[in-house]
């Protein structure tokens, strides 16, 4: 522990079970500082878990405090976008008896009460696009490419993060996103614009991002050792000078991080 972690700590340690984290044990036993860091990741903390379905979006999208911004983003993206629209949908009885036949079955399972009745009602998200005619066409989020889906579905976390200073975590930020895109998403945090402090973690593999004005302390390559368990080096562990391509430095093996991969025509030929 450092002399700067007040508290109970030693305490908290011995009531650490073995499977369980430190910081949720201190938070149970009202840590004065760790408490709040545990509040941090409970109520603050952004996943962003890809392409969402349109339901789940609508809902959210509802309740979202910047939807002026969402809609801004979605027509800056050079996606032919000019507005969002959100609509009552409602549920046909044979979806709903589905839902109660497999809320039935994980119950019989697991052993567990079954669940509530499915709603009435759930909202759909809508975005709109101008046609050649100069108007406007609705197309049903499910039926958008992978590439409008997974930035719409990132767009309100990264969002609240800006406005309220949070975490965004991104499992492959550059899925299915043009690189340019991507390149705007890790400028909205490095930019003025990040006035509160906001924070992505992302993993990537378009070895072009590194070009694009991150610090050597911002980038950690993820390798698996010999017993196939990952592990996160900085660039700063590496001799680089300030003034070296980093994607170069990369892709020239010097820093690792890249797989090692065989020659696949031998494997076909068997």
């Amino acid at each position: 522990f450092g002399s700067r972690l007040r508290g109970e700590n030693r305490a908290v340690q011995s009531l650490t079970r073995p499977n369980s984290l430190f910081l949720s044990a201190a938070a149970q036993n009202n840590h004065p500082q760790l408490g709040t860091i545990h509040r941090q990741f409970v109520d603050q903390w952004q996943p962003v878990q890809g392409t969402r379905i349109s339901a789940e979006l609508a809902e959210r999208l509802a309740r979202f405090e910047h939807q002026d911004a969402f809609l801004e983003l979605m027509r800056q993206a050079d996606l032919g976008i000019v507005g969002t629209e959100l609509e009552d949908y409602e549920i046909p009885e044979a979806e709903r008896e589905k839902f109660r036949e497999f809320q039935h079955a994980f119950a019989k399972l697991t052993g567990s009460t079954e669940g509530h009745e499915p709603p009435l009602h759930q909202k759909r998200f809508h975005l709109t696009h101008a046609t050649v005619e100069g108007g406007a066409r609705k197309l049903d989020y499910d039926l958008e490419s992978r590439g409008t889906q997974m930035l719409a579905a990132m767009a309100i976390p990264v969002l609240n993060a800006i406005s309220s200073g949070w975490l965004v975590v991104a499992d492959e930020l550059d899925s299915s996103l043009h690189h340019r895109l991507t390149e705007a998403l890790l400028k909205l945090f490095k930019g003025t614009t990040n006035r509160k402090g906001a924070q992505l973690i992302a993993a990537i593999h378009d070895t072009a991002l590194l070009r694009d004005g991150l610090e050597l302390d911002e980038i950690w390559l993820a390798e698996k050792d010999a017993s196939g368990v990952s592990r996160f080096t900085p660039l700063t562990d590496f001799h680089i000078r300030s003034r070296e391509d980093l994607e170069k430095v990369y892709r020239e093996g010097r820093v690792g991080g890249a797989p090692v991969i065989g020659d696949l025509a031998v494997a076909l030929n068997g």
